[in-house]
Formats: structure tokens, C-alpha cells, sequence
């Protein structure tokens, strides 16, 4: 965990040229994390690279703000969407006016049926949920 966090607060630090290895923490390693183990890594880059509270920084091109938003326990939400005439449950967060599953991909905002904001609570508690 701790070597995480170090590669993860060099790319932050860095340039746009680390944007991929930002999003692999979007992508592949939220999942892989358990609740209490995302927090850990959400609070120590608020509080080692934006003194507790988080200002976008323009060189890393919204890596940043990508990752402030996937790992903020206050922004993951349960989004029931029909796709192709099948309800479904999605996991998500809030970036912006729309819905994100990972860094590239958000829910089409007219098939969204119900948003449910998950508690603080339930998503420290969860475990990993690797697809």
C-alpha cells in the first residue's frame, strides 16, 4: 500500500505525461482496494499534495480531478440505468454533471432511471469488488 502511494502521489506531482498511471487507479485499482484501503490513499494525497483540500492542477490535464473524484467516499453513488431494455445497477461517481464507471466512460444521462448516494459509512465498509 505504501509503495502505491508513493507512485501515486510522483504522478500527481508530475506532468500530463503520467495521466495513464492516474487513471490505472481509476480503472484497475479501485477495484482491486477495499474501502478503508481507497480512503487511506484519498486522504493521504489530499493531505500530502493539496493541504487537506483539493485545487485541480492544470498540468496534469484532470487526472487529478479524476482521481479526487473516483476515490472521494462522499461522491460513490448507485445508478440504476436501462441498457438496451435491461434495468441495471451501476456503480459510479460524480465528476462533474455526469456519472462516471471508470476514467473514460459515463453513463448516458438519458437512460439513468433512479441515483441512489451510497453513505460514507457503506463505502469504507465494502470490500473489493474486481470485475
Amino acid at each position: 500500500m505504501f509503495e502505491m502511494s508513493w507512485l501515486l502521489e510522483s504522478c500527481l506531482r508530475g506532468s500530463h505525461l503520467r495521466t495513464g498511471t492516474i487513471d490505472k487507479f481509476v480503472d484497475i485499482w479501485y477495484g482491486k482496494l477495499n474501502g478503508r484501503e481507497r480512503q487511506q490513499l484519498y486522504e493521504w494525497m489530499l493531505r500530502l499534495l493539496y493541504d487537506g483540500e483539493f485545487k485541480p492542477m492544470p498540468s496534469m490535464g484532470g487526472a487529478d480531478e479524476r482521481f479526487i473524484a473516483r476515490y472521494n467516499p462522499d461522491n460513490q453513488y448507485e445508478v440504476e440505468a436501462v441498457w438496451s431494455g435491461t434495468r441495471q445497477m451501476i456503480r459510479a461517481f460524480k465528476l462533474g454533471e455526469k456519472f462516471y464507471v471508470n476514467s473514460t466512460r459515463f453513463i448516458n444521462p438519458k437512460s439513468i432511471v433512479r441515483i441512489n448516494k451510497l453513505s460514507e459509512e457503506d463505502v469504507l465498509a465494502e470490500g473489493r469488488f474486481i470485475d
